[in-house]
C-alpha cells in the first residue's frame, strides 16, 4: 500500500512538473509574442520620429551652411567697403593737400599780381611824369 502510494505520489509529481512545464512554456510564448508586438509597435512609432528628427537636423545643417555662406559674403563685402573707404580717404587726403597748395599758390599769385600792379602803377606814373615833363618842355 505504501508502495502504491509512493508511486502515486511520484506520478502526481511527474504530472505536476509536466503541467508546470507546459504552463511555463505557454507563458514564455505569450510573453515573447507580447514583447514582439510591443517592439514592433514601438518601432513603427519611433521610426517616423527618427526620420523626422534626421530631416530636421539635415534642414538645420543646410540653414547653418547658408548662414555661413551669407556671413562669408558679408565679410567679403565689409573688406571691399573698408578697402574702398581707405582708398577714398587717401584720395581725399591728396585732394586736401592739393587744395591747400592751390590755395597757397592762389594767395601768392594774388600777392604777385598786387606787387606787379604796384610796379606797373609806379612805372605808369614814372612814364606819365616823363611824358608830362616832355610836354611842358615842348
Amino acid at each position: 500500500n505504501k508502495r502504491k502510494s509512493k508511486e502515486s505520489n511520484n506520478e502526481r509529481i511527474k504530472q505536476f512538473i509536466h503541467n508546470s512545464a507546459k504552463v511555463t512554456e505557454s507563458h514564455w510564448q505569450f510573453c515573447t509574442e507580447k514583447w514582439d508586438s510591443v517592439r514592433n509597435g514601438l518601432s513603427a512609432k519611433v521610426s517616423p520620429l527618427v526620420r523626422n528628427i534626421e530631416e530636421d537636423v539635415g534642414t538645420m545643417c543646410e540653414a547653418f551652411q547658408n548662414i555661413q555662406r551669407v556671413m562669408s559674403d558679408v565679410r567679403n563685402e565689409h573688406n571691399v567697403i573698408t578697402y574702398t573707404l581707405g582708398n577714398q580717404s587717401k584720395r581725399l587726403d591728396v585732394l586736401a593737400t592739393e587744395a591747400q597748395l592751390a590755395d597757397k599758390e592762389w594767395i601768392q599769385s594774388c600777392r604777385d599780381i598786387k606787387a606787379n600792379e604796384s610796379d606797373l602803377n609806379t612805372e605808369v606814373h614814372h612814364i606819365a611824369k616823363k611824358f608830362m615833363e616832355r610836354t611842358r618842355k615842348e
